[in-house]
């Protein structure tokens, strides 16, 4: 059995406002011929399937669109898809009845029963061959909202004690979640994208994933990468703000192995994604330049070739200006760039800060509240690591603040 897993969408997102439709049915179409021409028969989309709960007309059709395309160019293939943090737990269970009519399987959000405890049973997911055999059994938990991490553990826990009872000695044990696990990295100045999370799903330990599941395939960062052993983020499809230019972008396919006498294991493939528009910054990082003078920027933008109206696929470009550019510089590179042969999507003045003794420079309106935080406490307390639970405690606050000013 092959599985690919993907996630971290976010369809109906912009850049600077300007949509990214285009760039997301370029993803999709490869997505589709992918599927068919290795012969996938599992995709697990681990969450952020929108970027926003209440998405524009547009993207679900893009979702809608997708699912019905794949599933008539691969018949057979199952889809498995979990809510993430910017997704509406509610819009995605409503249509899940209908849609696992057509062996698609969605969990946007875990229910409580009568006495209040977390319902699992929609989590887990047999995946059979074509025979009809169970090869693999996924627990498909979606965003936790904020529960501690006590109480996530004992939700994993529950759900691969259901997976295990229902799986044969020797099908896969699969696991999906949409968190921030410990050892991972997140992007950088990431802005919204990436948007802070509030209890125990913010510093997820990867000891909450046993050594008995095959694969645990998480969504949420941006940045693909392996936390953990057997755990992985497949990361986002493109690039979704300027600090993610230079991410290498991927699915990953997963080949369940058969072990004699134990169940199978997971061999893994990363796939990089086409980038279909590319996302630059000027200067690029091997500028020997760290910010362009307002002159030199302006040089290079006049020197780009005019282009047809309405050309499609230019490059997205943002432009940071030394210290000591105005306004006024801003609005005539601006003018500027109009009509080249890529879309100036943002021109940046230079409003530096120092965050932390010793550190470089950032600039203080593309830090997160987290990053400050961070920082003042390197500052600090140089010696001592940022204990977890008042990271927690922190981000409990900042969530509290943000519903406030709603």
């Amino acid at each position: 059995m092959r599985i690919l897993h993907t996630s971290d969408w976010h369809l109906g997102v912009s850049l600077r406002d300007h949509p990214r439709e285009a760039e997301h049915a370029a993803f999709l179409g490869w997505l589709t011929e992918t599927v068919v021409a290795r012969e996938v028969d599992v995709v697990l989309v681990a969450g952020d399937i929108f970027d926003t709960a209440n998405p524009p007309s547009r993207a679900l059709a893009q979702w809608y669109g997708w699912l019905a395309t794949v599933i008539a160019r691969r018949p057979g293939v199952r889809i498995v898809a979990i809510g993430g943090n910017h997704d509406s737990a509610a819009r995605i269970d409503a249509s899940a009845e209908l849609l696992r009519s057509l062996s698609v399987h969605t969990v946007g959000g875990l229910q409580r029963g009568e006495a209040g405890a977390v319902e699992v049973a929609d989590c887990v997911v047999p995946l059979c061959d074509a025979e009809g055999t169970i090869r693999a059994v996924v627990g498909a938990v979606p965003f936790l909202g904020a529960l501690a991490v006590e109480e996530i553990e004992a939700v994993y826990a529950r759900v691969c004690a259901t997976m295990r009872a229902m799986a044969p000695p020797e099908a896969a044990l699969l696991l999906m979640g949409h968190l921030f696990a410990v050892g991972a990295r997140a992007g950088r100045r990431s802005g919204d994208s990436e948007r802070m999370m509030a209890g125990g799903v913010e510093h997820v330990p990867v000891a909450v994933f046993p050594e008995d599941v095959a694969y645990t395939a998480l969504g949420h960062l941006h940045l693909g990468q392996e936390p953990g052993p057997r755990v992985a983020y497949s990361g986002s499809p493109l690039p979704l703000s300027f600090s993610e230019r230079d991410y290498v972008h991927r699915v990953l396919l997963v080949d369940l192995v058969p072990e004699p006498g134990a169940r199978a294991s997971a061999r893994v493939e990363p796939v990089v994604i086409p980038r279909s528009v590319a996302v630059e910054s000027w200067p690029h990082r091997h500028e020997a330049e760290a910010l362009l003078p307002p002159a030199a920027a302006h040089q290079r933008v006049t020197m780009r070739p005019l282009v047809q109206p309405g050309a499609v696929g230019l490059p997205l470009v943002q432009i940071r200006l030394a210290p000591g550019a105005t306004a006024v510089h801003k609005r005539e590179i601006e003018e500027a760039a109009v009509g080249r042969d890529f879309r100036c999507l943002h021109v940046e003045l230079n409003t530096e800060r120092t965050v932390a003794a010793g550190q470089p420079a950032a600039r203080l309106d593309e830090l997160t509240p987290r990053e400050v935080f961070e920082d003042e406490w390197g500052r600090r307390f140089p010696e001592e690591p940022l204990p977890a639970e008042v990271l927690a405690a922190f981000n409990e606050a900042v969530a509290a603040v943000a519903e406030e000013g709603a």
